[in-house]
């Protein structure tokens, strides 16, 4: 009798876990940018991202950017770079696009990952929202992101990469909103 229990709780389990829809990501390419869509439990999530490989070595880099609804289901936007781990936190990151004017912020912390500049224009601060909306134009109107920081063990360096496929990327993810 005790097996029969067992047995019956564990088939329970098994089917109530094979019941649950599985993740489906769809992927769609914009040049240099991906958009990534996951669906679950018929509920889809997309952002578009920029994987950046520094040649000859393990260096990697994300760009993200994505597109949500708030706590007030307000739409609104972020856009987030990760930096791989042993960056110098004490020295704040800086962007520029097309070489012009120069963005510094900082790291608003670091994980398994990397490390994580965040800009969002879901905020109350008018300060913070200009500078994200030049940030998102200079994304869309520009042909090359700068990226300038510093490892512990090095001098500042500069990452550049090239923006081609962001503005079709994001009219992608406008559509689903």
């Amino acid at each position: 009798m005790k097996y029969f229990f067992f047995i019956v709780i564990s088939l329970l389990f098994f089917l109530d876990l094979n019941s649950e829809e599985k993740l489906k990501i769809k992927s769609n390419k914009y040049d240099n940018w991906f958009v990534e869509c996951r669906e679950i439990n018929a509920q889809e999530n997309c952002e578009l991202n920029q994987f950046i490989n520094i040649k000859d070595s393990n260096i990697k880099f994300k760009l993200h950017y994505s597109i949500f609804k708030n706590q007030d289901n307000e739409i609104k936007e972020r856009f987030t770079i990760v930096t791989p781990l042993g960056v110098d936190l004490l020295v704040n990151p800086a962007l520029r696009f097309d070489g012009g004017k120069q963005y510094n912020s900082s790291y608003i912390k670091c994980e398994i990952f990397g490390c994580i500049i965040s800009f969002t224009n879901n905020t109350k601060n008018e300060d913070i929202n200009k500078i994200f909306d030049e940030l998102i134009q200079n994304l869309i109107k520009s042909n090359e992101l700068e990226i300038g920081l510093r490892a512990f063990n090095s001098k500042p360096f500069i990452i550049k990469t090239p923006l081609k496929g962001f503005v079709k990327g994001k009219e992608h993810l406008e559509k689903k909103f």
